[in-house]
Order: C-alpha cells, then sequence, then structure tokens
C-alpha cells in the first residue's frame, strides 16, 4: 500500500564493441523469507501458497524472465531481507551503440528513405490530437528535431489557431471531439489564402487503404497513420513542403 520501487543501471565492464550491464530493481516491501529465495525462479512456484494469500498470479513471471535473460547469455538473481524489501537483479552484455552525427535542423532516421531528406530549418507545427499522450510524445519527438510545437486537443481550437497564429505546418488527427479532422480541415481552407496553402497532415489509427485515398481527397496533403514511424513522418513533412513550395 506505500513505499517505493527503484530502478537502477550499472555498466559493469566494457569490452571493445560490447558493454555489460546490470539492472536492479529494488523496492522496500515485506520482502522474501530465506527458504523461498531460491524456489523463486520455478515455474508455477508461489512465494505465499496459503489458499488465502491477498496476491494473484501463476508463478510463471520470473520462470519466464529467467528463459529471457539465460536466451541473452546473461543471469538474474534476488536478494531478499524479510519486512526490509527485496532486490531483484540480471545482466545483459549489450553492443555499444554510437551516437549519430548531428546536422543542424536534419534529424537522420534509420527508416527515412533515400532522397528524402527532414526539413533543412525549424518549423512551426501545431499538433491538434485529442489524445493527451499522444499530444506529448509528438510535440516532444518534433521539438527533438529542433521544430517549435504547439498543441490543441480538437479541430474547432486547430481551426481557432490557425486564424490566430503563425504556422508552416500542421499535424491533424482525422477523429476528434468537436470538430473532426476533415470538417476542421475544410474551416481552416477557407480562412485565407495564405491558410489554403498550408500544408496538412492528416494522423490517424485507420490504415484502411480506402480512408487513405478518402483522407487525399478531403485535402490533407499526406496522410500518416498511428503508430506513428517517425521516419515516415518526416519524409511526409518533407513532401508537403516541397509540393507548397514552403520551404522558407
Amino acid at each position: 500500500e506505500r513505499g517505493r520501487v527503484d530502478l537502477r543501471l550499472e555498466a559493469v565492464d566494457s569490452l571493445d564493441e560490447r558493454v555489460l550491464l546490470t539492472f536492479a530493481v529494488a523496492d522496500d516491501g515485506i520482502g522474501i523469507p530465506p527458504d523461498r529465495l531460491s524456489r523463486l525462479f520455478t515455474a508455477f512456484e508461489q512465494v505465499d501458497t496459503s489458499t488465502t494469500r491477498r496476491y494473484g498470479g501463476t508463478g510463471l513471471g520470473l520462470s519466464i524472465c529467467r528463459h529471457l535473460v539465460r536466451m541473452m547469455d546473461g543471469d538474474i538473481w534476488a536478494e531478499s531481507t524479510e519486512g526490509e524489501g527485496s532486490t531483484f537483479r540480471f545482466t545483459l552484455r549489450l553492443e555499444k551503440g554510437r551516437a549519430p552525427v548531428a546536422r543542424p535542423g536534419i534529424i537522420d532516421t534509420p527508416d527515412a528513405a533515400e532522397g528524402l531528406p527532414g526539413p533543412d530549418r525549424a518549423l512551426r507545427i501545431l499538433v491538434a490530437e485529442d489524445t493527451q499522450a499522444n499530444r506529448l510524445l509528438i510535440a516532444t519527438m518534433l521539438e527533438r528535431r529542433g521544430h517549435q510545437v504547439a498543441s490543441v486537443e480538437n479541430g474547432r481550437k486547430a481551426v481557432d489557431a490557425v486564424q490566430t497564429g503563425l504556422y508552416d505546418l500542421v499535424l491533424m488527427d482525422m477523429q476528434m471531439p468537436e470538430m473532426d479532422g476533415p470538417e476542421a480541415l475544410s474551416h481552416i481552407r477557407r480562412l485565407s489564402a495564405t491558410a489554403e496553402r498550408l500544408p496538412v497532415i492528416a494522423l490517424t489509427a485507420d490504415a484502411v487503404p480506402e480512408s487513405r485515398s478518402r483522407g487525399l481527397a478531403a485535402g490533407f496533403d499526406d496522410y500518416v497513420t498511428k503508430p506513428i514511424d517517425w521516419g515516415r513522418l518526416d519524409q511526409a513533412i518533407a513532401r508537403a513542403l516541397d509540393t507548397t513550395g514552403t520551404t522558407g
């Protein structure tokens, strides 16, 4: 009912292109009796085997963890003191990552198509998306690419934002409360000559080809499905800016 869980990661050693990491999950909970520790990673075992135990489960979780860790040439174990808490640790030896070579204003993505680099300048982007978690994720990723981002939660606010603000691009969810994406786009196109040329890319979980065709027919400059493939989104933005001539 109360307490804390700490997640820790430590680099133990580093050889050539690989590094040995130790992961630890530590809590200050009820702890585990010493005679039960050795059986924790056995399939279908429970620390509390009584018929009145408070916590459910099949007793398979830690057994599966052990199999996964050993498949990756690692090890896993637990340490615990009754009444004080437990710490579960596992090790993995992984290949070292390589930092990408940064170029100002350009984000390189592994799955970006040849000949379609991202925009070469920071953009002012409006994100219209009704789910708060999606708005935060999209804004964070775009800001990491050097762009300035504003976000709204429905189509009506997107129309108001375009009317009162200055944007280079709009990313628009198709299904939103109060006013959906296609209706909002229709209103935006009628605001002014500038808004008529504003690149607007549809974001949607609907990957059906017919839906894409309807979206493009409604006037969207491109159509990107969720979960978002960031390389494809970069390509869509580059295409939309090139098509509209909005190149700065």
